[in-house]
């Protein structure tokens, strides 16, 4: 069966972009533009920022849009309260003088936490939270704000100079995160730890990069090689596209891919983004698919995020535009 992306829209005017169930809600000017099948409308909504929250849009501050009543809500008793993206199921971390942790579903702040001199808190879970300073993780008791346990990087990785790039990954209790050691380039790994305990799980040795996560598999890629980590052995295999991106001058983009069945997403670029990106099928090892976006904002004229959501792949530009495909 041949692969094919078909050009679906271009969205002028978008600052930051979510995607419910193919409806395409972006923001610029202060105002939150709803694009659903048949209707397109403006809503007023003074944030910088979107987030998803289950089946609502909140705003960097107190108030969010439900996707289901088709309205504005305000939180009243979080007046001049920020919400900062975190968020467990229905309770959402929100800061101000302390942070405090507020229940969609009982209406209610359910918890108040005191700032950290040296950290802030990273990821909730149901009942604890993990805290992250600058070369460090802390793991806290949500009920009694006891220390479970604390690790530098350097704890996890000896070197000099250890630091994390990339994400940090959550599967099956365990937490994954990429080290590298900058005076040391060649010294990376991916670290896995054991999230209630602290303890180290496995350390992977040469797996760098942006770690993608789907089904039971961590994917890295970067330049023109693709590496593979199955969670269930533990196995690496390594798959190399030099003789196909090479002639093209394409190059895989370190922490700008994403994994989708058995294909690979990818946005050309080595320090850089660039405006081209691709499509390679890992199982058949080939590229089936490669474009260019025209993108007009004289300074950077680069892709800066893709995402895919039911089957589309959504294209953010540096010139505030947002090119939607569908993928068959």
């Amino acid at each position: 069966m041949n692969y094919t992306m078909q050009f679906l829209n271009k969205y002028n005017e978008v600052k930051k972009f979510q995607i419910i169930k193919n409806d395409v809600y972006t923001i610029f000017n202060n105002n939150l533009r709803v694009i659903e099948e048949f209707n397109d409308t403006i809503i007023n909504f003074n944030s910088d920022d979107l987030f998803i929250v289950n089946d609502k849009l909140f705003s960097d501050e107190n108030f969010y849009y439900d996707t289901k009543k088709k309205e504005t809500s305000i939180i009243d008793q979080l007046s001049n309260y920020y919400y900062n993206g975190i968020h467990y199921n229905n309770y959402l971390v929100f800061t101000n003088q302390e942070l405090v942790i507020y229940s969609l579903e009982e209406s209610a702040v359910i918890r108040k936490i005191p700032f950290f001199e040296d950290s802030s808190l990273f990821l909730m879970f149901k009942d604890s939270f993990l805290s992250r300073g600058n070369d460090f993780y802390s793991f806290y008791d949500l009920d009694t704000l006891k220390k479970i346990w604390q690790y530098s990087f350097s704890e996890l990785l000896q070197g000099e100079d250890v630091r994390q790039y990339g994400n940090t990954l959550i599967y099956e209790n365990k937490i994954f995160m990429y080290l590298v050691d900058d005076k040391n380039p060649k010294k990376v790994a991916t670290i896995s730890m054991d999230i209630n305990s602290g303890a180290v799980v496995n350390v992977y040795q040469d797996l760098a990069g942006n770690l993608m996560l789907l089904n039971d598999r961590i994917y890295v890629a970067s330049y023109e090689l693709i590496k593979v980590l199955d969670l269930n052995s533990n196995e690496i295999i390594e798959l190399d596209f030099k003789d196909i991106l090479t002639p093209l001058k394409l190059s895989i983009h370190w922490n700008t891919s994403v994994v989708y069945g058995d294909y690979l997403y990818f946005v050309d670029g080595h320090s850089y983004t660039t405006n081209k990106l691709g499509v390679l099928d890992l199982k058949l090892k080939k590229l089936v698919w490669n474009g260019e976006i025209k993108i007009q904002d004289e300074i950077n004229n680069n892709i800066q995020k893709i995402k895919i959501v039911d089957g589309r792949l959504y294209v953010h530009c540096s010139d505030n535009t947002l090119h939607v495909f569908q993928i068959e």
